[in-house]
This record gives structure tokens, C-alpha cells and sequence, in this order.
């Protein structure tokens, strides 16, 4: 029998061991530290909710008749951002006229008008709005446009088979509030008058 030289078996199972695996080893543990990128900081822009083309369902008109009877109407507003300001938004508005029997205003057009350089400003001040059940304090909108035209023709003046008042084409429009509501995704106008705005009384403006 052969006797094996214990540095030998030694030197064996060192090797078996590393092979395997096993031993003693040294370990060296490297912690990563790592920083979140920065939120990027995005300016709010008080006009945003209002840009686009917004519609007042089809209504009575107070002023442009077809013989004696007040005609249907239906306006589109389409707003825009103003260049060189933060408040202010272009807007251009279009009112499509219909016979007086059309209350849905649904068939031919009598007439268009459009108007092209009238403007709302988002002011700071607020005013109140009852949207059952609940009560909306939101921004309020100073929306004005000046006269469509600059031709006057006595108490009324008849164009296409409608008639108008006389200052239809002189008088600039009324300055009207307009109030959005994110609740409803709509936006209300009231006479910039009014102490409060009240949904039911004056048009609803839904957007395309």
C-alpha cells in the first residue's frame, strides 16, 4: 500500500474545495447611491381650459327677425391664445341664423355673421355660481368685440329678408362674463352686471 504524502491531500482538497466552491473568501460589498432626475417644473396657463370652439345651443335672438318674428340662432365662439400676453385669448364669433319655426336649428341658414377681432381677458376677480347641489367660486371672463361694421340705415336695416336694428352695425357688443366650470366641463356667461352667475337663466357653452 501506498501511503500518500499529506501535503499532497492537503493541496488535493484545497483544490476540491475551490472548485466546489467552498473555503473562506473575501467579499467586497459596493453600495450604489442614486439620485432621482428633478420633476420638471410646468407653467400653469389660465387660458388653457378655454381655447378651442365653443357652441351656445340654438336660441331665440333678441334682435334679428324674419318679418315679425324673432329668428332661431345659434353662435360658435372660437377661442385662441393672444401672443404677448397670459390673460388675454383672440376670439373669433360666428352667429348662424335660422327661420323662426327652427327651434333646433337644424335647417337651412338664413344667414352668417362672424366677427373676427373681439377678445377675452381672464381677470382676477371671482364671482359665484350655483351648480346644484353644489356652490362654484371660479374666475371670471371679461369678454367684449367691437361694432361688426360701420353702416347705419335708419330704426332698422334689412338684409337678406332679416331685419335689423338700426345700430345692429355701429353699436359695439355688449361686455359679457363667461365662467368655466372643471366640474362640468362647460362654460357659463351671465351681463357682466350680474352679482352672481345663474345656469339656468342665460346660454350654456358646450365644447365641440
Amino acid at each position: 500500500m501506498k501511503i500518500i504524502n499529506s501535503f499532497t491531500m492537503a493541496a488535493l482538497s484545497a483544490a476540491i474545495l475551490t472548485a466546489c466552491g467552498g473555503g473562506s473568501s473575501t467579499s467586497t460589498s459596493t453600495t450604489t447611491t442614486s439620485t432621482a432626475p428633478a420633476t420638471a417644473v410646468v407653467a400653469i396657463d389660465v387660458r388653457d381650459p378655454y381655447v378651442g370652439t365653443w357652441v351656445v345651443n340654438c336660441v331665440t335672438s333678441t334682435l334679428v327677425k324674419a318679418g315679425a318674428t324673432f329668428v332661431k340662432q345659434k353662435v360658435s365662439t372660437t377661442l385662441a391664445k393672444a401672443a404677448n400676453s397670459t390673460t388675454v385669448l383672440s376670439a373669433i364669433l360666428e352667429t348662424k341664423f335660422y327661420a323662426p319655426t327652427d327651434v333646433g336649428c337644424t335647417g337651412s341658414v338664413l344667414s352668417t355673421e362672424t366677427i373676427g377681432n373681439a377678445k377675452w381677458t381672464i381677470g382676477s376677480a371671482t364671482k359665484s355660481m350655483t351648480l346644484s347641489p353644489n356652490l362654484v367660486i371660479a374666475t371670471a371672463v371679461n369678454a367684449s368685440a367691437p361694432a361688426v361694421g360701420g353702416f347705419s340705415a335708419g330704426s332698422t336695416i334689412t338684409i337678406n329678408g332679416l331685419t335689423y336694428p338700426g345700430n345692429y352695425y355701429t353699436t359695439a357688443l355688449n361686455t359679457d362674463l363667461f365662467v368655466y366650470s372643471p366640474e362640468t366641463g362647460k362654460l357659463y356667461t351671465a351681463p357682466a352686471s350680474a352679482g352672481a352667475f345663474d345656469p339656468v337663466a342665460y346660454p350654456i357653452m358646450v365644447k365641440q
